[in-house]
């Protein structure tokens, strides 16, 4: 009976339904994104030559990052970790952005926490790169304006160029600890920040296809975990 509810539970935090309501759909296409416009977040590659846009983060404190710990997962090592800053177009890294390679992983459930060494805003690039504030309280109900953004697939097909969209609707997807919002993302955008005015809300966990669910981790459900991990 205990392994019974283990199961349901954890079917729990993955399985939502689509949001079929034509007034609950995505609003607007996505558009893209300015230097310094996001600039809290980072891409992740895997370390070598090429660097392989792989998805993405958001930058939280000096020397954190949160992501999705389902790319994490891809890497065996850390040192096979590497973060870009301060960029809008991938796999190029150009001024002002930069490189560091992964310190160390911690994950929860979905999210992944990402130690770096520490980001320095010289004046080259200060004003590209910064962290963002996570919002402790947020609730749907409290959400008109969320945003998206990130590299990876689109309805038109891969963007190498960092991108955003409005949602219309976040909704609870059955349980506390997850947001939906349906049809955004695909493939590399794992690791997306979900943000409103307030902060950020949400981490994108699983992205199927446009057209599908998307589920983000709700930041503020995992708060303390964050705090006793990082101290921020």
């Amino acid at each position: 009976m205990i392994r019974l509810l283990l199961i349901v539970a954890l079917f729990s935090l993955v399985i939502c339904a689509p949001v079929d309501d034509a007034d609950r759909r995505i609003l607007g296409d996505t558009q893209p994104g300015a230097m310094g416009q996001f600039q809290f977040i980072v891409s992740i590659r895997r370390t070598g030559t090429n660097q392989v846009h792989l998805g993405s983060g958001a930058l939280i404190g000096p020397t954190w990052i949160l992501s999705a710990s389902s790319l994490t997962s891809l890497f065996v090592r850390p040192a096979d970790m590497t973060i870009a800053f301060g960029v809008v177009n991938v796999p190029t890294v150009v001024a002002p952005g930069f490189t560091l390679a992964a310190q160390e992983f911690a994950t929860n459930e979905g999210l992944a926490l990402i130690r770096t060494l520490a980001v320095t805003c010289n004046t080259a690039r200060f004003g590209f790169i910064s962290p963002i504030f996570m919002d402790n309280t947020v609730h749907p109900n409290d959400v008109s304006d969320a945003l998206v953004a990130g590299w990876g697939q689109t309805a038109s097909g891969p963007t190498t160029q960092l991108r955003f969209r409005k949602v219309a609707t976040v909704d609870l997807c059955g349980t506390q600890t997850s947001f939906c919002t349906t049809g955004v993302l695909c493939a590399t955008d794992i690791g997306n920040p979900l943000i409103t005015a307030s902060g950020l809300i949400g981490i994108a966990t699983t992205t199927p296809c446009v057209g599908g669910t998307d589920l983000y981790d709700r930041i503020s459900f995992y708060r303390m975990w964050i705090h006793i991990v990082t101290g921020i």
